[in-house]
């Protein structure tokens, strides 16, 4: 592969291209930034005989990762084609933003529990000014409760409270995401473990454990970016863990297990903000005919971890 200089041809000046030929047949422009100026492919006996030429574009929210789109022609292309694509900056009109707002909630837990926690296991009260478990469920001896606001909670989010009294013995009070309809993923300490888990009903399951000491004063964090968990204490990364398929996006709040001498303050949480890592998702070959030439099926892949909305136009040249 060779790089042509800057500015060379028809190529804009904000533009390099790289050209792979005769092999793999493919133009490709790629802008100063790294994004993707045009794409192109041509078809093995390409024929310098000119039959037509159609335009084409499709506005498609691409999901994180890999995803498929068709473009779409008016009339179909049944002989060898070249098509250059020119993906248009992603976010038309009406898109969604890939950062969403902070939503940043606390609760100092001094004298009450703020209305908008709903319990969904047990029940929590104040005491001494602090958050304590007041009681558990009879199924899974869990309490857990969420920050509960309509529309307000991103798919990436967290949670985090800080621990104001131990207890020695059994017994775990910690963050929760993805609190919802009897699921949640929590962590917490118990009897010098660190516990990253996951609860539907009654059933818990432990996604990764390890060694720790639980203190006063320590600041217990979960957060759930894209199908990844992160558990830290006190700042420090102590947990991960994958989630291929993660639990229906919920509300960020409080778990516990039985009732002790546990108890916590200064609740926060908020949706994380996720930077944008591509710029538009980039699409990769090979291409696919749609049945009769309507078409191509498109492969694109999204490196961010947020949708994102993006136009694709399209130049079909069709060849006999």
């Amino acid at each position: 592969m060779s790089v042509i200089q800057e500015g060379m041809g028809n190529v804009p000046p904000q533009a390099f291209v790289r050209w792979n030929d005769p092999q793999g047949n493919q133009l490709t422009a790629v802008n100063r930034d790294g994004t993707l100026f045009t794409q192109g492919i041509r078809f093995p006996n390409f024929s310098t005989t000119l039959k037509g030429i159609q335009t084409a574009r499709v506005i498609s929210t691409i999901a994180p990762g890999l995803s498929t789109v068709d473009l779409r022609w008016s009339q179909p292309f049944v002989d060898d084609s070249y098509f250059v694509l020119f993906p248009n900056p992603p976010f038309a009109p009406g898109a969604i933003s890939p950062i969403p707002p902070a939503n940043t909630r606390t609760d100092a837990w001094t004298s009450t529990v703020d209305v908008h926690f709903i319990p969904q296991f047990g029940t929590f009260d104040i005491a001494s000014s602090k958050l304590e478990i007041a009681s558990v469920d009879a199924g899974n001896n869990r309490a857990s409760m969420g920050w509960v606001e309509a529309n307000n909670w991103a798919a990436n989010q967290y949670a985090q409270l800080q621990i104001t009294a131990t207890e020695l013995g059994a017994g775990g009070l910690g963050p929760a995401v993805y609190v919802q309809d009897g699921a949640f993923y929590a962590l917490y300490i118990e009897a010098g473990i660190a516990y990253l888990f996951k609860q539907v009903g009654d059933i818990t399951t432990v996604l990764n454990s390890v060694a720790a000491t639980l203190s006063v004063g320590d600041i217990l964090y979960l957060e759930i970016s894209g199908q990844t968990l992160t558990a830290k204490q006190n700042g420090v990364v102590i947990l991960t863990a994958y989630e291929p398929v993660p639990l229906p996006v919920g509300n960020p709040g409080v778990n516990g297990r039985l009732t002790s001498m546990l108890r916590a303050n200064n609740f926060q949480a908020g949706n994380l903000q996720i930077p944008i890592v591509a710029v538009i998702p980039v699409v990769l070959g090979p291409w696919v005919y749609i049945a009769g030439g309507f078409g191509i099926t498109m492969t694109l892949q999204n490196l961010n971890l947020q949708p994102l909305d993006t136009q694709i136009d399209a130049v079909g040249i069709q060849a006999s």
